[in-house]
């Protein structure tokens, strides 16, 4: 099965010949260096130093009833008050591992076949499981079919569950860490950059990473800062939209920085500086 292991700190790829292929084209690169943007203060870099973001795959549950008039539901049989259920139970999930380990099981979208005085045949619901530690994952998807299965049979119906998508945790390994910082603190200054805790934030760059090295950084967009209570708003009225929010926004100074930190290292890089 194609996948990612791992072994110590380090990520090693399957036996699959597909992703043996494209082991083989990764590990002709010699580093590889992202920069995500961030609701973090204008002009400031934010890393960790290991663990940096979560494994992540998509969740599909597929809920399967018999549709029928809202006026006789005794008729038919009604997977969207099954699927409300099933969205409850997994947050069961969370007490049923242990709590040193950080998961998100978000579901974001529901597709029903109904409308507002019929009930549908099936429903679909469609999310993402977040693991920082990858190998926890399949313990997190066996208790999500079984909650999925076991709630649907509960009522006489049934739940199909299936994984896609799946992308590998995102490391950074100490060491590429201390070659790459001195870069970055000629870019921003010791004072602007700060290092925390990993995020449950997913990026494919990780498949890059893990293949031949390198680093995930976070480059500060937005008018915030720092304080004893954690990320606030400079504007005490104005919130801080995080990404993927339709109010994210990046403050037009920090494009030439993201070009500078890309530069630099390069030039360091081919210099022999990292």
């Amino acid at each position: 099965e194609k996948g990612f292991y791992r072994t110590g700190s380090h990520w090693e790829f399957s036996t699959t010949a597909n992703w043996d292929q494209r082991a083989e084209f990764y590990q002709q690169l010699d580093v590889v260096v992202a920069i995500h943007s961030s609701p973090f203060p204008v002009n400031t870099l934010y890393y960790s130093e290991g663990d940096a973001c979560a494994a992540s795959e998509l969740i599909k549950i597929e809920v399967k009833g018999m549709g029928v008039h809202g006026s006789t539901p005794w008729m038919g049989k009604d997977p969207l008050t099954v699927a409300a259920e099933i969205i409850v139970a997994l947050g069961q999930i969370y007490r049923q591992v242990p709590a040193t380990e950080a998961i998100t099981i978000s579901i974001g979208k529901v597709e029903d076949s109904g409308r507002f005085n019929v009930i549908g045949d099936n429903i679909t619901l469609w999310g993402t499981v977040r693991c920082i530690h990858q190998q926890v994952m399949a313990d997190v998807n066996e208790r999500i079919v079984r909650i999925s299965e076991h709630v649907a049979q509960a009522h006489g119906l049934t739940a199909e569950v299936s994984f896609d998508q799946t992308v590998p945790a995102i490391y950074n390994e100490p060491d590429w860490l201390s070659r790459i910082l001195p870069t970055m603190e000629r870019i921003f200054g010791h004072e602007n950059m700060r290092s925390g805790p990993p995020m449950m934030a997913y990026d494919d760059h990780s498949v890059f990473q893990l293949a031949c090295g390198g680093v995930y950084l976070l480059l500060g967009c937005q008018d915030t800062k720092w304080t004893e209570n954690g990320l606030e708003s400079i504007d005490p009225n104005k919130p801080i939209p995080f990404n993927h929010n339709p109010h994210f926004y990046v403050k037009d100074e920090v494009l030439k920085t993201g070009v500078r930190m890309h530069a630099n290292v390069v030039m360091d890089f081919l210099n022999g500086h990292i």
